[in-house]
């Protein structure tokens, strides 16, 4: 091409306004543009059919959905979707003070309304079994004076749940949610108790306790149970663990209905019901720790300092509901970046295969893993050492293993991803239920101006054949670094 350098010259030179983002060049610019016209072409030939293609083109999944909602023609898949929704449990494991969990509800409450909107374009008035599923739908709506509390309130109820091992923040994370509800309150002079609805009790949902150390599945809790005190299998197994099951059962059952009487409003009993499911976690949880602190070699005399200490939290038994269906959907969060020779003094973990990480993060994600169900999907912000550093190895062979992955990695200068994050940070996302591909992109350093743009101008590109010796999986931003990865490596080499 003639005179090529004498028309790049000014690639390095800052788009003006009118033409790119905020402190684009022009390279980038041109870059960008490409790439749109690029997706435009791909979603118009219908080569983008799965919602990992989302993911991997970094399209705007919520948007979308609420899009196909507001302008499907039909009424099947607003039903499909309503119900899917409102069964979709998601965990945050270190929640914290809730910023997650509190980012979920904002989510998926239009999605909600946009479901509820549709349903009420669908039921002919004139008609007495017009669309009766949406009927029965809107009619348990239409008794509650604000629809919209009622929608924030079956989301909180139904939807989060979140643990961490810090009692006061367990505390926050609830009052952010009950701020939330309140702010949609309104108050009607002329109706019993102004018309406003109590606040959900989210005890059950949001859980003081330590992630990681505890029983996460049903089979755990029997191997525990059929074990002597010397891990040897008893010749004659009692009926400890019927008994168990049949107690975690009952509990999840009459948890169910005191959620249920909530979005009812119906408060008839739920005093009782509350203490009643108090009573018998408490009763589980007592044999259930006894026998955890067996495995670790605790006696009798030394089992409230070591409870103290440790803050079992069974999994299993807490969200039976959610376990014994398989696992949660969602799983998201930021978990501690702690070294684990910090925490040592404190509390031993046992049985992971992460333990030579060295980190909590690691021994996090681990324990998420395990908690989702076959089709979930996980999402992390972490340190960057999950993809470069050669003691991570266990970790990445545990999620890298028949899922599909997605790493976007973050420098902390000149700006940073959130105030304290003073590391390198990579938001990874996992999907248990796909073996698709890997995908990375570059380091990505950026000021205060991009903010509003960082994530919609991420661009990921797969790193599926170009996973390096040491467990370092390469950071790649563009075609032509992708281009110069695939010259090096062929795709059965590694170095």
């Amino acid at each position: 091409m003639p005179n090529l350098l004498e028309r790049r010259k000014d690639w390095n030179s800052p788009t003006p306004e009118n033409f790119g983002l905020p402190i684009e060049i022009w390279r980038e610019t041109i870059a960008r543009r490409q790439r749109y016209l690029e997706l435009k072409t791909k979603l118009k030939n219908g080569e983008i059919t799965e919602l990992n293609d989302f993911i991997t083109y970094n399209l705007n999944i919520r948007q979308f959905a609420q899009d196909a909602l507001e302008f499907y023609e039909g009424s099947d898949f607003i039903e499909a979707f309503y119900n899917a929704i409102e069964k979709i449990t998601i965990l945050d494991p270190a929640c914290g003070s809730g910023a997650f969990l509190f980012a979920a509800l904002n989510i998926l409450e239009p999605l909600y309304e946009v479901c509820i909107k549709r349903m009420r374009e669908f039921i002919d008035p004139e008609k007495l079994n017009s669309f009766k599923s949406f009927q029965d739908i809107i009619s348990d709506i239409d008794k509650h004076q604000n629809p919209t509390y009622w929608i924030y309130k079956k989301i909180i109820l139904n939807n989060l749940y979140g643990v961490d091992i810090m009692p006061e923040a367990v505390e926050i994370a609830k009052l952010r949610l009950f701020l939330k509800l309140a702010a949609t309150a309104k108050a009607s002079p002329k109706l019993p108790n102004l018309g406003l609805e109590p606040l959900p009790d989210i005890d059950f949902n949001i859980r003081c306790g330590n992630t990681l150390i505890g029983y996460t599945t049903h089979q755990q809790i029997k191997t525990a149970f059929e074990c002597d005190i010397n891990g040897q299998v008893k010749m004659v197994v009692d009926d400890s663990m019927v008994l168990i099951d049949g107690m975690i059962e009952e509990l999840q059952g009459v948890l169910r209905g005191y959620k249920a009487n909530q979005l009812l409003n119906n408060s008839v009993g739920l005093h009782a019901d509350k203490q009643n499911i108090k009573d018998r976690l408490a009763e589980i949880k007592e044999s259930l720790d006894f026998f955890l602190a067996r495995d670790y070699g605790i006696d009798n005399e030394k089992l409230a300092a070591w409870k103290s200490s440790h803050q079992p939290f069974h999994w299993f038994t807490e969200f039976f509901h959610i376990i014994n269906n398989g696992g949660f959907d969602v799983i998201i969060g930021n978990p501690p970046y702690v070294e684990y020779s910090k925490v040592k003094s404190d509390y031993l973990i046992k049985n992971y295969e992460t333990e030579s990480c060295g980190n909590l993060y690691a021994f996090v994600i681990e324990v998420s893993l395990k908690l989702l169900n076959n089709f979930g999907k996980q999402g992390f912000i972490v340190p960057i050492s999950l993809v470069c550093k050669q003691r991570m190895a266990n970790l990445q062979s545990i999620f890298l293993k028949n899922t599909s992955t997605w790493q976007s990695n973050y420098a902390e200068r000149p700006s940073k991803l959130f105030s304290g994050a003073e590391v390198l940070l990579t938001i990874s996302i996992v999907d248990k239920n796909s073996d698709k591909g890997h995908f990375s992109t570059g380091l990505r350093k950026w000021s205060s101006d991009e903010r509003n743009v960082l994530f919609d101008n991420t661009e990921y590109k797969s790193v599926a054949n170009h996973r390096l010796r040491n467990y370092i999986i390469p950071k790649l931003s563009s075609n032509l670094e992708q281009s110069f990865m695939c010259k090096i490596f062929s795709s059965d080499e590694t170095i």
